[in-house]
C-alpha cells in the first residue's frame, strides 16, 4: 500500500448468488488539497478538488458482472488508486466529475498529482483497453448521513465520506476541514448488456 492513506477503511458487500460477498475495500486519503474558484460547468459537483487529486485506494476482490466502471468494462481484482479529474462533456449531458483508476504500482507516490493525459494512459493500462477506466462521482445526498453506502432501486451503490482537506497554502498547523465526496462503487448494468 501506499503512504498517505487514512488507517481505516470501507468494506462494501453484495450478494452474489444469493450470498453477501466482499466486492471491494476503499481506503481514503488521508488529507486532500482543495484549489479555489467554482466551476462554470454545470455538471460539475466537485469545483474545488484539483485535478489529479488523490481521493484514496480501492481493492476489488472478486469479478462479477456488476463490478464495472462507468462505461460498463469490467473492473479486474487488484489494487487501484484513485485520483480526481473533471472529464470533457458527453453529448448526453451526464455527470463530468470522476476518478481514474491506476494500477497501484503505477502510482506509488500520493503528493504528486500527475496531468490529466497521464492519469489517462495510466488509467488505459488499467483497463487494458483504449478507454479509461474511470469510476463517477455522484452529488451529495444531503438526507443521508456520513459515512454511508446508498443502494438504489437498479443496484447503483454509492460510498458517501467525508474527506479530511487541509487548503495548500496552510502553513503549521492550519485546522482541517471536511469534504463531502460520493463515490459510485457497484454500477448497475442495464440488462439488455447482458453478462
Amino acid at each position: 500500500m501506499i503512504g498517505g492513506l487514512s488507517p481505516q477503511g470501507f468494506r462494501v458487500y453484495g450478494k452474489v448468488e444469493g450470498v453477501d460477498r466482499l466486492i471491494c475495500e476503499v481506503f481514503l486519503a488521508a488529507h486532500i488539497s482543495l484549489e479555489g474558484g467554482t466551476s462554470a460547468s454545470p455538471g460539475i459537483f466537485y469545483p474545488g478538488l484539483k485535478p489529479g487529486t488523490l481521493v484514496g485506494v480501492i481493492h476489488f476482490l472478486i469479478i462479477e458482472r456488476y463490478v464495472r466502471d462507468y462505461r460498463s468494462q469490467m473492473i479486474r481484482p487488484g489494487y487501484y488508486t484513485l485520483r480526481y479529474a473533471a472529464m470533457p462533456e458527453g453529448a448526453n449531458g451526464t455527470n463530468l466529475d470522476f476518478v481514474l483508476l491506476s494500477p497501484l504500482n503505477l502510482d506509488r507516490n500520493p503528493a504528486r498529482e500527475p496531468a490529466l493525459d497521464e492519469l489517462v494512459r495510466r488509467a488505459r493500462l488499467a483497463s487494458r483497453t483504449k478507454r479509461p477506466l474511470m469510476m463517477s462521482l455522484a452529488e451529495i445526498d444531503t438526507d443521508q448521513t456520513f459515512p454511508s453506502l446508498i443502494t438504489d432501486e437498479e443496484g447503483t451503490s454509492v460510498l458517501q465520506v467525508k474527506l479530511q482537506t487541509k487548503s495548500g497554502r496552510s502553513i503549521g498547523s492550519a485546522p482541517e476541514h471536511e469534504f463531502p465526496l460520493a463515490l459510485t462503487v457497484i454500477t448497475s448494468i442495464p440488462e439488455d448488456l447482458g453478462d
